[in-house]
């Protein structure tokens, strides 16, 4: 927090995409009731959201644009970010794995509501035996990381080790001489 407190608010981000999330459309965001994230640690987190989807009256009868949107349907990364001042900070990373309409009666009575699990889903939906012959372990876990890019999961940097103090490799000053 600045020296100031926080002038600016604290504000969240909703992005959402098959592939690549992008910021989910202004209508849906105004149309966002609920947004809940549960966070474990020893079973998977989850996130439900709920918006609010009925028609105004007899000039709006497709009703929002955003329903038919892709990525509010199944297997749709999504990404809630709040932002502290102006440093955004991830708070869950995820896929939507399940969505539910329910029509309402009367107008803005109609409910969209997403369900969703974070990426450990993705990452539990195969599994890979492979063998990595004359590798090392950081060549080994980078090629596992490289392997999740297809589902956009990319870490932020690799892991690089420090071979300074390896005792395997040769003493360059010793080798010079």
């Amino acid at each position: 927090m600045s020296a100031f407190g926080n002038i600016l608010g604290v504000r969240m981000n909703l992005m959402l995409g098959k592939g690549v999330p992008i910021p989910a459309p202004v209508d849906a965001l105004e149309a966002l009731e609920e947004l809940e994230i549960k966070l474990f640690d020893t079973a998977p987190t989850g996130f439900r959201m709920v918006f609010s989807v009925g028609r105004d009256g007899p000039l709006s009868l497709i009703g929002p644009k955003f329903i038919d949107d892709e990525r509010f349907k199944p297997d749709s990364r999504v990404v809630v970010t709040m932002i502290f001042d102006i440093k955004p900070t991830v708070i869950f990373d995820g896929v939507v794995t399940k969505r539910q309409y329910i029509p309402g009666s009367q107008s803005h009575e109609g409910k969209l509501i997403l369900f969703g699990h974070d990426l450990t889903c993705l990452l539990s939906r195969e599994e890979k035996r492979v063998s990595h012959m004359a590798l090392d372990e950081t060549a080994i876990a980078n090629l596992i990381i490289l392997s999740y890019a297809s589902m956009a999961i990319v870490p932020s940097s690799f892991h690089r080790r420090d071979r300074s103090s390896d005792p395997h490799r040769p003493d360059t000053e010793a080798a010079l001489q």
